[in-house]
């Protein structure tokens, strides 16, 4: 399988966004087989009544259309890192995933689950929970060269969430992101290698960078581990997209060799001693 990941810098000029997913895909169509794109790929909204215009009810929408004929255009399978989409009748809207296959289709979506809300050391303060509801359930997508586990930028703390898309078959995890600079100089890679390890799977991850209009500044990075835990490539700071082969051969015999997934217990209650 051959994946193209990104560091990608938004704005909030939805279509420059689009036009550099534009000729990003057309950049890898012909040699990569997917194209993983980060977090906030479409935008980096200015302010909360840009963020809310963005948004689209699940399967209609100019927006998602035009992601549908650009993975046809392409001949791609392109993964739509997140945008936010309205589900029924739900007061906020959902963070994300889509995916589209060759033909243009949506095949898979997945709703972000853990919502980043944090209060930084620095004073940095983030609300994902003031704009997006959280996801309920769990995502993979079959595809004729892997099965993906689909999975958003926080979700990555969350070790159970990737242990449980691994023992249902998935093979390549996806983290598209747009981590902080400072959460990223801290913990990115080795969170990253963490999960690969852990679930014996490649983990691909596409990533926001550099400073963005609305003040904020995201790590870059865009990296892809294999299940032993190297690294395949890390794309640094600067925007740009690069074409990683991932062997599942090399999956299969790390485990056959090491049966990690097999081998987990579900664990009962803690016994406390000496309280």
């Amino acid at each position: 399988m051959k994946i193209a990941i990104c560091n990608q810098n938004s704005g909030d000029d939805l279509a420059a966004n689009l036009a550099w997913i534009d000729e990003t895909a057309a950049a890898v169509a012909g040699e990569a087989d997917v194209l993983l794109l980060p977090e906030n790929t479409l935008l980096m909204p200015r302010d909360e009544v840009q963020r809310a215009d963005i948004a689209e009810p699940f399967a209609h929408g100019e927006l998602q259309q035009r992601l549908g004929n650009l993975a046809r255009s392409h001949g791609l399978w392109i993964v739509v890192g997140s945008m936010l989409i309205r589900f029924d009748h739900d007061e906020k809207p959902a963070q994300t995933q889509l995916i589209f296959d060759p033909s243009g289709q949506c095949v898979a979506y997945y709703q972000k689950m853990h919502l980043f809300d944090v209060a930084l050391a620095n004073g940095e303060r983030y609300l994902e929970s003031g704009y997006t509801r959280a996801g309920r359930h769990m995502a993979i997508c079959h595809t004729p060269f892997s099965t993906l586990g689909m999975s958003i930028c926080y979700d990555l703390r969350y070790a159970e969430q990737y242990r449980k898309m691994a023992e249902a078959g998935a093979e390549v995890l996806l983290v598209p992101s747009a981590f902080t600079q400072t959460t990223g100089e801290a913990h990115w890679h080795t969170l990253l290698r963490a999960r690969a390890i852990e679930t014996q799977s490649f983990v691909v991850a596409s990533a926001q960078t550099g400073f963005h209009g609305n003040g904020r500044q995201t790590f870059g990075h865009a990296l892809a581990f294999d299940p032993w835990g190297e690294c395949l490539a890390d794309l640094g700071t600067e925007v740009g997209v690069q074409i990683v082969s991932l062997e599942m051969t090399v999956l299969h015999e790390i485990r056959q060799q090491m049966a990690v997934l097999q081998q987990h217990k579900e664990l009962g209650d803690v016994c406390y001693f000496n309280r």
